[in-house]
């Protein structure tokens, strides 16, 4: 699952790349997600779901990072909770990653037209994730928690242009799919694992509606 996530970011990535470079840029447009995406009228949610394998193609550094996280980290993971759970929390964790972008633009309404790109969000949650494998199973997460905080924190400097909502959502979305995870370990707790996994996604998708109970302008005028 690992890789073939890998996989489809490169084939993704290329496309992009392609688009940007002899055409304009269609590509990147039709899968990145800006909370605008998330109003009534111009509801869009499946870009929620493709911008975690998107990357920016004017910095080659941003998907050669998120391929090296995936293939260091996610395989592990993989391998410790099977791939049907990773694949649930990788895209918990990147839908998680679009929701803390979406609600950011409740206390910065000019961010609802800003689009993201990238599956930083999903890594973060990956991240996030193996740390509280890492901890529950307790072994020494000081290394991994300097990266963590290391990364998190470049994404707050001024002009950086990385989306550190995305990350904050991702991480905390994944850490909370792991914790699921964790808490129904063995054959015999497979129905609660099924039954947590659901109730979280349906947390994350009664979220994403949010701006249908009360949009981002309207929340900061009251």
């Amino acid at each position: 699952m690992t890789y073939g996530v890998m996989l489809l970011c490169a084939v993704v990535f290329v496309a992009q790349w392609l688009s940007a470079t002899f055409g304009g840029n269609e590509v990147t447009a039709a899968l990145w997600y800006a909370p605008l995406y998330s109003m009534p009228g111009v509801f869009e949610p499946w870009r929620m779901l493709t911008v975690m394998f998107t990357h920016s193609t004017g910095f080659i550094f941003h998907i050669l990072f998120n391929l090296y996280a995936l293939w260091l980290f996610g395989r592990n993971l993989e391998q410790a909770i099977g791939r049907g759970a990773f694949a649930v929390l990788y895209v918990f964790a990147g839908i998680g990653g679009s929701l803390g972008v979406m609600m950011w633009a409740y206390f910065d309404p000019q961010s609802l037209v800003y689009p993201t790109v990238g599956a930083s969000g999903a890594i973060f949650g990956v991240l996030a994730a193996t740390l509280v494998t890492m901890r529950a199973a307790r072994v020494n997460v000081t290394s991994l928690a300097v990266l963590i905080a290391i990364n998190f924190a470049i994404g707050l400097i001024p002009g950086a242009q990385i989306s550190w909502q995305a990350h904050l959502g991702g991480m905390v979305v994944g850490a909370a799919a792991m914790w699921v995870i964790l808490a129904t370990r063995g054959v015999r707790r497979r129905k609660q694992r099924v039954a947590g996994l659901v109730a979280l996604g349906a947390v994350l998708v009664l979220a994403s509606g949010a701006y249908f109970v009360v949009a981002p302008a309207a929340n900061l005028v009251a």
